[in-house]
């Protein structure tokens, strides 16, 4: 199964609006590809959506029943080493997370990630590039 960090704003833009982001979050619904998450990157994620801004946008029921979900579903890694690579050294937990968790893939709309295109053999794609590329093939494993 495809296991890849995705990050925040793709989750938060699938959740809100049709388009790649979303198709992502039904294919993890699904059961058909991995989210990857640090804890940090969750609670990015909690804090990004009890704003203002967002509130308008998805209610807080919607939201803490997100977070759950992710919660009981996603794969959790904390990274043990800091990568320090990204021009926003902001995104570096992301590369971290990715790292320590041998991730197949790295899915931002973000442009510091992208610009990278590959970190230590992991490819960074935009959500379309994930769709176009990611093998969703469920694996059966025989008794």
């Amino acid at each position: 199964m495809v296991r890849a960090v995705i990050d925040t704003n793709v989750i938060i833009s699938g959740v809100l609006k049709p388009g790649n982001p979303r198709k992502i979050w039904f294919k993890f619904k699904a059961g058909r590809c991995n989210i990857i998450l640090s804890l940090s990157m969750f609670r990015e994620l909690s804090n990004v959506l009890q704003r203002t801004k967002f509130q308008k946008l998805i209610n807080p029921k919607e939201a803490k029943d997100l977070l759950l979900y992710l919660e009981l579903r996603a794969e959790f890694i904390e990274p043990k080493e800091q990568v320090e690579v990204c021009r926003d050294p902001a995104d570096n937990h992301i590369l971290s997370c990715a790292v320590e968790a041998k991730a197949d893939f790295i899915v931002s709309g973000d442009k510091d990630l992208l610009v990278l295109n590959l970190f230590q053999n992991i490819p960074i794609v935009s959500p379309k590039e994930f769709l176009h590329t990611a093998n969703f093939t469920i694996l059966h494993h025989l008794p």
